[in-house]
């Protein structure tokens, strides 16, 4: 009987069938890199729970804030918004913004290394500006 090997010696199960380590399988965006993005796109608008249940299906922002505040540094406009449900009663819910530009930038940075854990470049240049630039207005630095 024949020995055969489990891992053939010629292969190397740190590459892909290109040979490249550049192309690793890649990883789904991590929950705090969807959450600082979709901040980002809305701008100055900034998102309440069932916005966030719809952009990246997470069902306790409150808790995903906390992280990006307590671990991350960044401070947030907190508004509170009633909410009508389908039977005509009324909930609560509370809208966050970046305070200010410098958390915008914080949040740009967390969704950068989350992207580069993730074997990805950084966002361009142009993508980045572009997300930051409602922070920008609003504070008068262009």
């Amino acid at each position: 009987m024949k020995k055969v090997d489990a891992t053939p010696t010629n292969q190397s199960s740190a590459k892909t069938d290109t040979g490249s380590l550049s192309q690793q399988p890649k990883r789904a965006p991590y929950k705090i890199e969807m959450c600082s993005l979709e901040l980002l796109r809305r701008g100055l608008y900034g998102l309440v729970e069932l916005e966030a249940l719809i952009a990246f299906g997470t069902t306790c922002l409150h808790s995903d804030i906390s992280t990006l505040y307590n671990k991350h540094g960044v401070i947030f406009k907190r508004k509170p918004e009633p909410h009508q449900h389908k039977y005509g009663g009324t909930v609560t819910f509370t809208r966050y913004t970046p305070a200010s530009l410098a958390d915008a930038q914080k949040l740009l940075a967390i969704a950068n290394r989350c992207r580069i854990k993730r074997w990805l470049q950084p966002l361009p240049e142009h993508q980045a500006n572009k997300l930051l630039e409602p922070f920008k207005a609003d504070s008068g630095d262009r």
